[in-house]
């Protein structure tokens, strides 16, 4: 008899099977070198890993410089919203004083403007004005104020008729 490699080979199949596993073995030789072949590139082409820490630091250097251009925007915009506010307060403030000036001019050379009001018509009016909230913490209305307030009744039992 002979040896096993030529007895297989009568099998029918067996042969082909065999070529069919050695062309599968140099493709997979090939795969893994071709793998290494890049592998080994990757190492000749950035040993240590510096291009892609360059390349990382460029994009965090443009994204940080967006969003500094960005705050640089915002902050122009809102200096320019905040000349055009004073701006407006400062005309609004100069067109008071100017109505403020022509209401001044126009009562004091009105009929009568010369003449003293009454003593007790103006302490009337100014009692009036004491009476409402905004007026009421005003310094000359301590004045006009009597010395003591009107007090409210005690309350009579609840429940009961009231006596008067």
């Amino acid at each position: 008899m002979g040896t096993v490699s030529e007895v297989t080979d009568l099998i029918p199949g067996v042969a082909q099977a065999k070529a069919a596993g050695r062309v599968g073995l140099w493709i997979a030789i090939f795969i893994v070198g071709a793998m290494g072949i890049l592998a080994l590139a990757q190492v000749i082409s950035d040993p240590f890993g510096v291009q892609k820490r360059r390349l990382d630091q460029a994009v965090a250097a443009a994204v940080k410089a967006q969003g500094e251009a960005a705050v640089a925007q915002g902050q122009a915009a809102a200096q320019a919203d905040a000349a055009g506010i004073a701006e407006k307060g400062a005309a609004r403030e100069t067109q008071t004083i100017i109505i403020r000036e022509a209401n001044r001019d126009a009562i004091q050379s009105a009929p009568g403007a010369g003449v003293r009001l009454d003593p007790a018509l103006v302490s009337t009016g100014n009692r009036g004005l004491c009476r409402y909230a905004v007026y009421a913490g005003h310094p000359g209305c301590a004045e006009v104020r009597p010395a003591d307030p009107a007090e409210l009744p005690q309350a009579g039992p609840s429940g009961g008729p009231s006596t008067p």
